[in-house]
């Protein structure tokens, strides 16, 4: 078994994390902050990792925070202008928190009656499984302007958040005709997709069960078992991605639970795990993911 792990633009432990023989990748999510231009960013940040590969995380129609606020009510300024029936909930950073909606004004703007215990801030995720979502465009205009960085660095990897169409992938086709894509699978229209369209992309797009948002973006807990056994039918190569040793975040001893959850992947087919960025983000406790996985992959693998 092999592992995609995010290093932060800035870390002091990039050279070393990317150096590990259980690293096959390195992911970069575009909602982390860059002081440098783009076109100075990536091609640095990619020597760094080298000779692993950079992949670029595009966010494309992913829903974010990006402002709130009490005035007069609480509200949430979101990434997408978005129609839902109302009132509905969302959750927030893969299900960890998560607030009622009770209406959406002009487009973007969540109006929010219940709050969570964690204030919730720019930057955050949010998923609405309410069927009667709707989200305008698909990439952002910093999608576009990493797109563009990446093709004049020689780089042309890219991972596609929330794929549910076929114009999703001739969207970044579009911009940069050598992508290669690794498209994120993140909710039910995502699995139609698999079902009915991706055999048309399978030589040249390569599936990622991402579970973080997949498993909110689900009506029951226990479809996310057919889910991630769908996606690997579907494509021998695919990635299941997130909620991968979680409580080492915590502590250096995982739950027996999550060493199951991986040998569970590993029954289905998977050869490749990324981390959730709440592992990546804390030294001590990727080095320690790392460590397990590699003595998965030797003494039970």
């Amino acid at each position: 078994m092999k592992a995609i792990i995010t290093l932060p633009a800035y870390a002091d432990y990039i050279e070393k994390a990317a150096s590990q023989d259980i690293v096959c990748a390195v992911r970069f999510n575009t909602v982390l902050p860059v002081r440098e231009k783009l076109d100075d960013f990536l091609p640095a940040f990619a020597e760094k990792v080298a000779p692993k590969e950079l992949w670029v995380d595009l966010k494309c129609r992913q829903l974010r925070v990006v402002n709130s606020a009490y005035v007069p009510y609480y509200y949430l300024d979101i990434s997408h202008r978005i129609s839902v029936n109302t009132p509905t909930e969302a959750s927030f950073c893969s299900g960890e928190f998560s607030a009622m909606i009770r209406k959406v004004e002009n487009g973007n703007r969540l109006v929010i009656e219940e709050i969570s215990p964690v204030p919730l801030g720019s930057g955050m995720s949010l998923s609405i499984a309410d069927p009667s979502l709707k989200i305008e465009g698909y990439l952002t205009g910093r999608d576009k302007e990493y797109v563009e960085a990446a093709a004049k660095a020689g780089l042309h990897n890219f991972m596609l958040s929330y794929v549910e169409q076929e114009s999703d992938i001739q969207d970044l086709l579009a911009l940069d005709p050598n992508a290669r894509i690794i498209a994120k699978i993140e909710s039910k229209k995502g699995l139609d997709f698999v079902e009915k369209i991706y055999p048309k992309y399978k030589r040249t797009v390569r599936l990622m069960a991402a579970r973080g948002d997949l498993y909110n973006e689900l009506e029951r807990p226990h479809q996310i078992l057919r889910a991630t056994k769908q996606i690997i039918a579907c494509d021998k190569r695919a990635i299941a991605a997130s909620r991968i040793f979680s409580s080492m975040r915590k502590s250096r001893v995982p739950q027996s639970q999550e060493v199951g959850d991986v040998g569970f992947l590993y029954e289905l087919g998977y050869q490749t795990l990324m981390f959730g960025d709440e592992i990546c983000f804390q030294r001590e406790a990727l080095f320690s993911a790392l460590n397990l996985l590699d003595a998965i992959d030797r003494d039970y693998a």
